[in-house]
């Protein structure tokens, strides 16, 4: 799959990085934790959505693994945590769901 298929802030910046772990990591560090959660939440929606670029998986999950190092001191339990009540809070409620695809075409 292209890039160009990508959300803009993931491919933009696995491209613009060459995406090896080596080009990736030092540009990651230096970035804010805000920026890093926005950046693991995107990559964590999108490629629940669709099969996203090998070079958008590796600036991925070098972002992952930062946070996860800066964040959450290393530990993955902590950070699936932190994941899993990101994803509930952002989650339409069912009241805000459609009932009919009618429904859906009105919004």
């Amino acid at each position: 799959m292209p890039a160009a298929h990508c959300p803009p802030l993931l491919a933009a910046a696995a491209l613009a990085l060459g995406a090896s772990a080596q080009s990736v990591r030092p540009t990651l560090e230096a970035t804010p934790v805000a920026q890093l959660r926005v950046i693991y939440l995107e990559c964590a929606r999108q490629s629940e959505v669709e099969r996203l670029p090998i070079e958008v998986l590796a600036y991925c999950s070098e972002a992952a693994d930062v946070l996860r190092e800066r964040e959450f001191g290393g530990s993955l339990d902590a950070q699936v945590a932190w994941w899993r009540s990101e994803k509930a809070r952002h989650q339409p409620t069912p009241a805000a769901l459609p009932r009919r695809p009618s429904e859906i075409l009105r919004r």
